[in-house]
């Protein structure tokens, strides 16, 4: 599917563009000030401060493209990126993983900007707890970390930053209810016909 496409407008709005899905429209409809401009076939929205940051973090794991003129970190943000990509081909992960990492960061950028290779502990717990509130995934909250550690750690040497923060606990699936011998023995007794209790072995 083709990317959701920011970039400026006219009277201090920003034009959002994306092909339709009723969950991208519900989304949208979540910011205050937003128009369809049947027209034009696109939306707009207040170009107010943090709105871009705001808007590629509510479309969650999707492809968002931002018009470089609306972001002054534009160039950090490419190379840092870029020195991301250098790193994971030198180790040699697999393709899904350059494409998972580069997403996951893309929006980690988009939020901070420059402000990325400068920041603390208690603002990456921050990050990762606006993200668990908004209803993502255990998955999809594990590889976001993933993908944050790998930049701290290889690209911007800081690993230090990563000492308190969490990996999501999974939920252990119960075990299915295992029958006990006696429980087993009574309901061989049960078995009145002869017959039936020879298709099965006794239990000893």
């Amino acid at each position: 599917m083709a990317a959701i496409r920011i970039r400026p407008g006219d009277d201090g709005r920003l034009i959002v563009t994306f092909s339709y899905t009723p969950e991208r429209v519900e989304k949208i409809k979540t910011i205050q000030g937003k128009w369809w401009h049947p027209g034009e076939k696109h939306w707009t929205v207040p170009s107010t401060k943090g709105m871009v940051e705001r808007l590629v973090s509510l479309f969650g794991n999707e492809c968002v493209e931002v018009d470089p003129t609306l972001h002054q970190d534009w160039e950090t943000i490419k190379r840092i990126l870029g020195d991301v990509e250098n790193e994971l081909t030198l180790r040699r992960y697999s393709l899904r993983t350059h494409e998972a990492y580069l997403g996951h960061l893309k929006r980690f950028l988009n939020h901070f900007g420059q402000d990325a290779e400068n920041l603390d502990s208690a603002e990456l717990r921050d990050y990762f707890l606006g993200l668990v509130q908004s209803g993502i995934s255990w998955s999809y909250q594990n590889q976001a970390i993933s993908a944050v550690k790998f930049l701290y750690r290889h690209v911007l040497r800081r690993p230090e930053v990563l000492d308190d923060l969490p990996r999501p606990v999974r939920r252990k699936k119960q075990l299915p209810a295992v029958l006990s011998r006696a429980e087993v023995q009574r309901l061989f007794k049960a078995v009145g016909n002869v017959e039936s209790r020879k298709i099965v072995p006794p239990v000893r």
